[in-house]
């Protein structure tokens, strides 16, 4: 039963894998950002599940002669994922002849199908599989042990990437909730936790676990890749991609040279924040919710990154947090002066584009949800 199960789950994870692959490719709008990357992902995956359906099905035994080679294609996955997340964080060509690197990966398995499985005949070929002769340590452990510390250290360094890019977006954006990746970011851990958990499982197989153990570890891989593919096919078409301009920023690299007055006296910097001050308090530029520290910076006549500097040095804090503090105070003091006004109508005018963004900010500053402070002031 569980093995028919996972069956039934790879033929629909190859099916939808040919839908989105093929959409990828013909719909000219869906060619964005990443697209080369997510579509290799996909074909990394369907070669993958292909070559599990050629095993399952039995069609192993009739047509041995290219088995296992597709999984090779499986060694571009942790790559791939990798170079999909770079070209949404930073600017990055979309191909270059260095990511030919990554390739390095497949060289092992290449070399152990070159020695041991194609030169043989297809009788030979069917005679292992059929006596368990190509059941071997090399086979059952160091192989599949091998292709998930690739794909396990390539899923690590896309989430600390992730990571990166989200702290970069709090020194420039004051509302990052539909900017920072945060469902890739989810899917990527999920899926780091779920590789560490086979590696343990390949590690123990036919050792430690139990045969039924076995499958019901097969079942939940298979259910959460049909999860991630389709996982990141919806992020893919929804999510806001930032601009070019946004990116050269987080980068690091706003595309000006570094200005005389960067390194000014602390008098001129105190003045600097205090007109900073005077600005977010009488001319209230954080009700904007789609602020960013370009357009303060403008009102203020001086470069970004002198404003970044000066709120990371005057306040200890980045962009971000600065700005919802004044959001949070704003709140607060509508929330005493209309004790009758929805909470989420104060939150939208208060600068928050979101429920959940406001809910977070207001119990990280305040240590009390919304209606819990308009409990208190009540009573």
């Amino acid at each position: 039963m569980t093995f028919d199960l996972e069956i039934f789950i790879n033929v629909a994870t190859v099916f939808q894998l040919v839908i989105f692959s093929f959409a990828i490719v013909m719909i000219r709008n869906l060619h964005r950002e990443g697209y080369i990357y997510l579509l290799i992902i996909l074909c990394a995956f369907l070669f993958g599940k292909s070559d599990d359906l050629w095993q399952q099905t039995g069609l192993i035994f009739q047509y041995p002669t290219w088995v296992f080679t597709a999984s090779l294609f499986s060694l571009m996955l942790g790559p791939a994922i990798y170079l999909y997340i770079r070209s949404r964080t930073e600017i990055s060509p979309a191909l270059d002849w260095r990511h030919l690197f990554h390739l390095v990966w497949i060289i092992p398995g290449l070399l152990f199908l070159l020695v041991n499985w194609w030169p043989l005949s297809v009788n030979e070929k069917r005679g292992l599989l059929s006596s368990g002769g190509l059941s071997t340590l090399t086979t059952r452990i160091l192989l599949p042990v091998y292709a998930d510390a690739v794909l396990l250290s390539y899923l690590i360094a896309s989430v600390r990437k992730l990571d990166k890019f989200g702290l970069g977006l709090e020194k420039w954006f004051s509302n990052i909730e539909d900017r920072n990746l945060s469902g890739l970011r989810h899917l990527l851990s999920l899926f780091g936790l779920m590789i560490i958990f086979h590696l343990v499982w390949s590690l123990g197989r036919g050792y430690l676990f139990e045969l039924e153990i076995s499958a019901y570890v097969a079942l939940l891989l298979s259910g959460y890749h049909l999860v991630l593919i389709n996982g990141l096919y919806l992020e893919f078409l929804t999510h806001k991609y930032p601009s070019k301009e946004s990116l050269k920023v987080l980068d690091g690299k706003p595309g000006h040279k570094r200005l005389p007055d960067e390194q000014s006296d602390s008098e001129a910097s105190d003045q600097l924040a205090e007109d900073l001050q005077k600005a977010v308090k009488t001319q209230k530029p954080f009700l904007d919710p789609n602020l960013t520290i370009s357009d303060l910076a403008k009102l203020l006549r001086v470069h970004p990154r002198q404003i970044s500097n000066l709120i990371n040095s005057n306040f200890q804090s980045n962009f971000f947090e600065y700005i919802n503090r004044y959001r949070i105070e704003h709140a607060q003091t509508e929330i005493k002066k209309q004790p009758g006004r929805a909470i989420l109508d104060i939150a939208y005018d208060s600068g928050f584009n979101s429920k959940s963004a406001f809910n977070s900010a207001f119990k990280r500053f305040t240590q009390l949800t919304p209606s819990g402070y308009r409990k208190i002031y009540r009573d």
